[in-house]
């Protein structure tokens, strides 16, 4: 029973560490993404609110689609969680790429191919990022002390989130420019998924 204990609440520390990490990468890639789309639809009210406003439709999406997760692979998390990090690391180091064959697409449209422009060449990294939190919570939902695991999942992700919005214009974005950014960025996801597999295949669920 001790040992049981043990390994849940290695389990429990080790992806409060990993999911302050996916929210340092998320802000990262939030702030150059934001950056580029600006630079290419014009940094007016109108454009920063459709920006933003698709940014947020995706982690929307992704919150209440990671919600649905069925309960039959509850247990299987980590090795989700690990998935998601790998898929975002990969779409994140060809994001800016991918952002501007979007602009070519939709730039000099409508305000509403603006929105369809800027939400579709972030759709995918943000559907996955807003499912990492609710898929994270169903999984500790099961576990004894639910809601203060729960609490502390928002509070290990926003500290990150908050440290990656903070250093990414003052010292990231002056060293290694936007491109080095994103390749920052995926490369704590792919630590981050790397670690999660780890977790997953040594069954510390």
């Amino acid at each position: 029973m001790k040992g049981s204990q043990k390994k849940q609440n290695t389990t429990y520390r080790s992806l409060l560490g990993l999911f302050f990490l996916s929210g340092l990468a998320s802000l990262i890639y939030q702030v150059v993404w934001h950056r580029v789309l600006y630079s290419i639809y014009g940094i007016n009210i109108e454009s920063v609110s459709l920006v933003v406003a698709a940014f947020m439709l995706g982690l929307g999406v992704g919150s209440i689609v990671g919600g649905k997760l069925p309960r039959s692979l509850t247990e299987k998390t980590p090795f989700i969680f690990a998935s998601i990090e790998l898929i975002i690391a990969i779409y994140g180091a060809l994001s800016l790429n991918i952002i501007f064959i979007f602009a070519d697409l939709f730039n000099g449209t409508s305000k509403g191919y603006t929105f369809l422009g800027s939400f579709l060449s972030i759709s995918i990294p943000t559907l996955l990022m807003g499912a990492t939190l609710p898929i994270l919570a169903q999984y500790f939902s099961h576990k004894p002390n639910s809601l203060t695991s729960i609490n502390d999942l928002y509070f290990a992700n926003t500290i990150g989130a908050a440290l990656g919005a903070a250093i990414c214009s003052p010292l990231i974005l002056p060293v290694s420019g936007l491109l080095g950014a994103v390749y920052l960025a995926a490369s704590i996801n792919i630590y981050t998924g790397i670690l999660a597999l780890m977790i997953a295949r040594t069954g510390k669920q």
